[in-house]
């Protein structure tokens, strides 16, 4: 049971692995995507074709450099993968990526992710799909999923 997991550009190389190594059961990326900023949709499709295990994606807010892209891959993935984005309502790409309490919301979500995925828990689907986590603060976190 491997889970490929990044922040930021750690997440392009751990979508990338997932696309080429069978290991690999599930991917969790932090402020991250498949592509760096700039990159062209056609560039994200050319990783996001070759991902055939879940995805979950954990970004700030409209200000992360990431965000807009995390979607872009969640719209990629193959129909019936298991997907989510969990974004923070406001935070850029370096506060997701270093604010303990953000760390450790995204820690909780992040086990969830992988409970799920890679053990069918019920229990981690349920608290995915209701609430991002269970110490985040109500209105601060949104929760997107798919085939979970």
């Amino acid at each position: 049971r491997v889970v490929a997991a990044g922040n930021s550009c750690g997440g392009i190389t751990s979508l990338a692995l997932a696309g080429q190594d069978a290991r690999v059961k599930s991917v969790f990326v932090l402020s991250g995507s498949s592509v760096g900023p700039g990159a062209t949709r056609e560039d994200a499709a050319a990783i996001m074709d070759k991902v055939t295990v879940p995805v979950g994606f954990v970004v700030g807010g409209p200000e992360d450099i990431a965000s807009d892209q995390a979607d872009q891959d969640y719209d990629l993935l193959s129909a019936g993968l298991a997907a989510m984005v969990v974004k923070r309502a406001s935070a850029d790409h370096r506060t997701v990526s270093t604010d303990p309490d953000m760390l450790s919301d995204a820690a909780e979500i992040g086990v969830n992710w992988m409970n799920a995925t890679l053990y069918g828990d019920q229990q981690a689907v349920s608290s995915l799909n209701e609430k991002a986590c269970t110490q985040c603060k109500d209105g601060l976190w949104s929760v997107k999923t798919k085939n979970l």
